[in-house]
C-alpha cells in the first residue's frame, strides 16, 4: 500500500497535475480516510476501498484532458498500475468496478463489493445504515 500510496502523490506533486499538491492533502488522502470507515459499516474489503480511493481521480491527476471521462479512464489506469503491483485479477476487478462507480454519472454503479446495484438501491442502504 505504501508504494501504490508514494506513486499517487509523486504524481499529484507534478507540476502537470492541473489541480495542484491539495488533491493529494485535502482530497484523495481524505477519500481513502473516509473510504476505511464507511468499508467497515457497510461490510465492504477496506483494501479495496482504500486502493479505489487513492486510485479514484489518478486519470485526472496524470492526464488533465481526461477530467470529464476520467471515471472511465481512471479504472484502465488501476488496472496498468496494480498489474505492475502484482495485484491479484479478482481485486482488480474490484477496485476497478469502484473507480467507475464513483460519480454518480453512471447509471448502474458497484458498492465494492462485488455486485451491482442501482442509484435507488445504494439510497436505500445509506438511509439504513
Amino acid at each position: 500500500m505504501e508504494k501504490l500510496k508514494k506513486l499517487v502523490e509523486e504524481a499529484c506533486a507534478r507540476e502537470t497535475n492541473i489541480f495542484g499538491y491539495g488533491i493529494w492533502t485535502h482530497h484523495i488522502t481524505k477519500v481513502a480516510e473516509n473510504g476505511r470507515q464507511l468499508a467497515q459499516l457497510f461490510g465492504a474489503d477496506p483494501e479495496i476501498v482504500e486502493v479505489a480511493a487513492l486510485l479514484h481521480d489518478y486519470a485526472s491527476v496524470k492526464d488533465k484532458s481526461r477530467y470529464e471521462d476520467h471515471h472511465i479512464h481512471g479504472p484502465i489506469e488501476a488496472e496498468k498500475i496494480l498489474k505492475q503491483f502484482r495485484y491479484p485479477p479478482q481485486k482488480i476487478e474490484a477496485v476497478k468496478q469502484c473507480i467507475e462507480a464513483h460519480r454518480a454519472s453512471v447509471l448502474q454503479v458497484g458498492n465494492c463489493r462485488g455486485h451491482r446495484m442501482d442509484k435507488k438501491q445504494i439510497r436505500t442502504e445509506l438511509e439504513q445504515a
